[in-house]
């Protein structure tokens, strides 16, 4: 017996609709005719072939990631230019993340000229900002500078920290070279259906659905991160 958490509206594969309802439902997992996936969806286009199964009944897909909490872009941040001031041009991007993966897009770039060259634990800048609306575990601080024959640490485009407050110090960390992200990204909704490029069925992390499933594979779309999913088929 198992309690349906939650379904999402839709037609699958058969033609049959499930839709949303909290009610318990008496399914039994029989012999040879059962069996249970627990699988990685990475990030390219995936498809699971169901050959193990004979008659392809009752179906049961959990999204096993935690539910996206939706996150907003955060503002520009504030830079302050600490110690001695110099004539150095900078700028910062601030990029609000999940520990489960989504991440938002980058706030608008804020350009310090005055920063001290090289930067230094007495000269540095200080880089502040708001909380999101939404729920951040972690902000990352990417920076771009101009070349420098002093400082060897600019020049580059790049996360320089990541901290769970509201504010980071550039002592001149050096950063990693990533671009910082034009868009959200990072969700944890998988999409499933029975052909390639058609996917009918929608699970955001934690949500359950069962449906009845008369096709051979399960076709995923490929996602911003790997996708942990746990499929489970009934007899017929």
């Amino acid at each position: 017996m198992f309690n349906i958490i939650h379904t999402l509206n839709a037609i699958l594969a058969d033609g049959a609709n499930f839709s949303e309802n909290s009610d318990t439902a008496n399914i039994v997992q029989v012999g040879s005719k059962g069996i249970k996936y627990n699988l990685t969806v990475p990030t390219t286009d995936y498809t699971l072939v169901l050959g193990p199964v004979g008659t392809i009944g009752m179906v049961r897909a959990k999204n096993l990631a935690v539910l996206v909490r939706m996150l907003s872009t955060p503002a520009a941040p504030t830079v302050t230019v600490q110690g001695t001031a110099g004539s150095k041009s900078m700028s910062y991007k601030i990029v609000a993340r999940q520990i489960d993966g989504p991440v938002t897009a980058a706030s608008a770039a804020t350009t310090v000229t005055t920063a001290a060259d090289p930067l230094s634990a007495t000269n540095f800048n200080l880089i502040t900002w708001t909380a999101i609306t939404g729920i951040a575990d972690f902000y990352d601080v990417y920076r771009t500078a101009t070349t420098s024959t002093t400082d060897t640490t600019t020049g580059l485009i790049g996360t320089i920290g990541g901290t769970a407050t509201l504010q980071l110090s550039d002592t001149g960390l050096v950063g990693n070279g990533a671009t910082p992200p034009a868009a959200s990204s990072g969700d944890n909704v998988l999409l499933c259906g029975a052909v390639s490029g058609t996917y009918d069925l929608r699970l955001k992390g934690g949500d359950i659905a069962y449906f009845r499933w008369n096709a051979a594979a399960m076709h995923f779309k490929a996602n911003t991160q790997p996708a942990d999913l746990e499929i489970t088929i009934f007899d017929d």
